[in-house]
């Protein structure tokens, strides 16, 4: 039963394993070395240029709006659980601060998830700091020091 409540992580640690210590010969395409450390914090290319800008605009307002609507369904479904009000404006305007800074770190727009959502709710967490700062801090730090055990994936 414990092995079942994880069987994603093992079935990537049997391939791991696999793609490791099987031949080369056999030409099992793998990453490589990834680098280490967080990103440089830095403009995005093109975001001075009016060009690009105007280029780009109707599609990064496509995606702010799918993001937002996807993401405020979400925090409304576990506030309605909750019992407790969910302001419009902080949430438009916290993924559009997390949007456009990620912009700067070459970050995939943000948005609330779901299924994180849905599994730190059932596990208790009720809190920005359990189930958004922690998560990110992990993942920081496996960017910063563990990149090296992604070599065969």
């Amino acid at each position: 039963k414990q092995v079942a409540e994880v069987k994603e992580l093992v079935v990537v640690a049997i391939g791991l394993v696999l793609v490791a210590v099987l031949p080369e010969h056999l030409s099992i395409p793998i990453l490589g070395p990834i680098p280490a450390g967080l990103p440089a914090f830095k403009a995005p290319q093109g975001l001075f240029d009016h060009d690009t800008v105007m280029r780009h605009l109707p599609s990064a307002v496509s995606i702010a709006v799918c993001i937002f609507i996807a993401s405020f369904a979400t925090s409304k479904k576990y506030a309605v659980k909750s019992g407790y009000t969910l302001s419009t404006t902080s949430e438009f305007v916290a993924l559009g601060f997390a949007n456009f800074f990620g912009g700067f770190v070459g970050a995939f727009p943000t948005q609330i998830a779901l299924c994180r959502t849905s599994i730190g709710f059932e596990i208790g967490l009720h809190s920005t700091l359990g189930s958004n700062l922690l998560p990110a801090m992990v993942v920081a730090l496996i960017i910063q020091f563990a990149t090296r055990a992604f070599y065969y994936v």
